[in-house]
């Protein structure tokens, strides 16, 4: 029988030499195993994947203990909401002293690769009790040498009975933040077409495949919502050209990408439903329910004065079929609701593609799709979620008409 991969680890046979920064988010640093081609770091009696290692940040919030540890809300919540074919598999290792000597090494070694901004919002927590290793997504397995990342956001509109901002019932929201985004820098919008999450979520091929078209657009041009992965290595349009010089035309690349996503249109669909389902009310109706409840703007409510989540109300509005609906004892629910739904808008896809013979023609890698940055949100990102929506939203809703059908109308 084949051993479970990735294994049980001790810190005896962890080599900080052979381990290296890779990348990182708000809560937790990735770092790659960059050794020798061996058990256990490499799944040599299976597909032959590589492992990261996911070690927790320290974060200063009052918040932050509220959030579950990531393989319990894994395994005790997203379950219920995702297909457990297309969820990591992470393992924890509990820490001790003996580990503290790797950690710091670490620490030491990915400091100087840091991104500036990350440098400034903390580092590596020396002190946390828990480590969790998992498969390199962006590594491709054998015979393969590229990885698409794509960060589908919210696949729905919001219905809302009452609304200050009627933009909301016509545009994807990462457009009303674009636009937002656009004026405060005051930068006139880009010529190609913008990319909208309603088309990658619609299951119809001809959307779809519009939708990829303007991912690739958008990195073509260093930006938007899809990255490429070389080898496991992130690369921009340029750089890929010098490692696979054939791929001089994006649109053969979209039309294999659109065909798999097309395949995986279940998938797509199920992270649409499950992100409606739970976030029926959308920030603004929460918003208004907490002020008709207690009189005081969700915006600046201090964390303290917010419903404490658990474990349980994550568990308990995931497992339910039915929409989150609120009644004078459940404000608890429907947050925790809400907090699923920002995990599920906020999750990444990774999508191995096989390299065919190094002809410009993809076929899927037999396991498909995969999902990752699937990280509760602490309970204070309702409060911040409510500013930033309210900001944006009353700037897109002042535009003058014609200004809107300037920069968006012509795009969708």
């Amino acid at each position: 029988m084949t051993e479970a991969w990735p294994p049980v680890l001790s810190s005896a046979s962890m080599d900080p030499a052979h381990w290296a920064y890779h990348a990182e988010g708000a809560a937790n640093m990735l770092v790659r195993y960059v050794g020798p081609h061996m058990w256990p770091f490499w799944n040599t009696q299976g597909g032959d994947e590589v492992m990261v290692l996911r070690i927790p940040k320290k974060i200063h919030a009052s918040d932050a203990e509220q959030v579950p540890a990531a393989d319990i809300f894994l395994s005790q919540v997203l379950v219920h909401v995702l297909p457990s074919s297309s969820l990591p598999c992470m393992r924890r290792l509990d820490m001790d002293t003996s580990w503290l000597p790797f950690l710091q090494a670490l620490a030491d070694k990915c400091e100087p690769v840091r991104p500036i901004f990350r440098k400034a919002a903390g580092g590596m927590d020396m002190s946390t009790p828990h480590i969790w290793m998992m498969r390199d997504d962006s590594r491709p397995l054998p015979q393969s040498r590229l990885v698409v990342e794509i960060k589908p956001k919210c696949g729905y509109l919001p219905s809302l009975p009452t609304t200050r901002y009627p933009c909301k019932a016509s545009m994807p929201k990462c457009h009303i933040q674009k636009l937002y985004q656009l004026g405060q820098k005051a930068q006139d919008a880009d010529t190609h077409e913008w990319y909208n999450p309603l088309d990658l979520f619609s299951g119809d091929e001809g959307k779809i495949q519009r939708a990829v078209n303007a991912l690739l657009d958008d990195w073509t041009h260093g930006s938007g919502y899809l990255h490429m992965f070389v080898d496991g290595a992130r690369m921009s349009f340029g750089d890929i050209q010098e490692h696979i010089p054939w791929l001089q035309v994006p649109r053969r690349l979209s039309w294999r990408i659109a065909q798999i996503l097309t395949e995986n249109r279940h998938l797509l669909h199920t992270l649409a439903h499950q992100q409606q389902r739970l976030d029926p009310y959308d920030i603004e109706g929460i918003a208004q329910l907490w002020h008709a409840r207690t009189g005081k703007p969700l915006n600046s409510t201090p964390v303290e004065e917010l419903p404490r989540i658990t474990l349980a109300d994550y568990a308990f509005v995931a497992a339910n079929s039915v929409p989150v609906v609120s009644s004078d004892k459940d404000m608890h629910y429907v947050m925790a609701a809400y907090l699923l739904a920002a995990t599920l808008k906020d999750v990444t896809l990774f999508i191995p593609l096989d390299d065919v013979e190094g002809t410009p023609m993809y076929r899927a890698n037999p396991i498909g799709a995969r999902i990752v940055d699937l990280d509760a949100k602490r309970p204070s990102k309702l409060c911040q979620h409510a500013r930033k929506d309210a900001a944006m939203s009353a700037f897109v809703h002042c535009l003058a008409p014609d200004q809107r059908c300037a920069t968006y109308l012509r795009r969708v």
